[in-house]
């Protein structure tokens, strides 16, 4: 099976303090289809600086990225449009995710209308598409992303990511800002998406008790670096590096 996302030698630098460090440095890994990667490691690791690279949000120092065998790692203008066609994003904050002025409804119609749909074909689908992630269509038909509750929200952000049909969905810490009761339903969710779609699906964490449940292979993270890469089963049952030994104390 071939990769539908490969990630070469990426790096990046910044600066700060008047001294360089690697934010990202010389990670490399793939993505297969229908798989759930999990990236994790603690605070300033480079997890969401990686999804950064990846995405196209900011430039690679140096490296590949590759996209369905595509090299998108210096993509710009219309190819990022059909990037983010492929692969979309959900964010650790869904109310912030959402244009505070802006309608749900509308903002979650968007990117259809952007695609080329007309406003009246994707009010009509919009009903089709909520209830795809368990949202009634009169719970977010006129109302704003402050009005809805942190999982109603993310349920919505889910919406808007999958109005595409994306091949690849990242979720940035989806799950780390809700309720307990919230966290499992966007869990219990995202795998039935998965199974559903045969999403690829990559999972940015620091919750290995979370990885157990819905990824099949784990990148550990630190200091820019990969330290470690193995099934799920193996990280957790029998971790190699120190570091990620202190990751399962402190979540498992």
């Amino acid at each position: 099976m071939e990769p539908i996302l490969t990630v070469e030698n990426l790096t990046k630098k910044f600066t700060q303090d008047g001294s360089d460090f690697f934010a990202v440095d010389n990670i490399s890994f793939q993505l297969f289809p229908g798989d759930c990667l999990a990236i994790v490691g603690e605070s300033g690791c480079g997890k969401s600086t990686t999804v950064k690279l990846i995405t196209r949000l900011i430039d690679a120092d140096s490296g590949k990225i590759h996209l369905g065998g595509r090299d998108i790692t210096q993509a710009t203008g219309k190819s990022l449009r059909d990037i983010y066609k492929k692969m979309q994003m959900v964010f650790q904050f869904p109310q912030d995710s959402f244009n505070p002025h802006q309608k749900l409804d509308s903002a979650i119609n968007e990117p259809l209308i952007n695609g080329g749909m007309s406003k009246t074909k994707a009010r009509k689908h919009l009903p089709q598409l909520l209830n795809l992630v368990g949202l009634n269509y009169s719970l977010v038909d006129g109302r704003y992303a402050r009005e809805l509750s942190g999982g109603q929200c993310q349920r919505a952000a889910l919406a808007r990511a999958l109005a595409v049909k994306p091949e690849i969905l990242i979720c940035d810490e989806a799950t780390s800002a809700l309720d307990v009761i919230s966290q499992k339903q966007i869990v219990d969710l995202l795998q039935k998406l998965q199974r559903d779609f045969n999403l690829s699906l990559i999972l940015i964490t620091h919750d290995l008790a979370l990885v157990q449940q819905l990824c099949s292979r784990v990148l550990v993270m630190y200091q820019g670096k990969i330290i470690e890469e193995n099934t799920t089963e193996q990280i957790i049952n029998n971790p190699q590096q120190e570091y990620t030994k202190l990751l399962i104390r402190s979540t498992i």
